[in-house]
């Protein structure tokens, strides 16, 4: 079981070049990190006072 765990990388630079296709998975890791940043940012700042979901309290009847 504990083979399983240890890493088959030489070293942590051998990792982050993951086989000549590092720059193409960290960019990628990158953009969707971003992308999720952004929107729990925008899910977290308050609405606009003139937006029509925020004066509707109750919803629909």
């Amino acid at each position: 079981m504990l083979e399983a765990l240890t890493p088959w990388w030489p070293d942590v630079a051998a990792f982050l070049r993951m086989g000549r296709h590092g720059g193409y998975v960290w960019a990628a890791f990158g953009a969707c990190a971003l992308a999720v940043a952004l929107e729990a940012w925008v899910l977290w700042r308050p609405a606009p006072p003139g937006n029509a979901l925020a004066a509707d309290e109750g919803g629909a009847p």
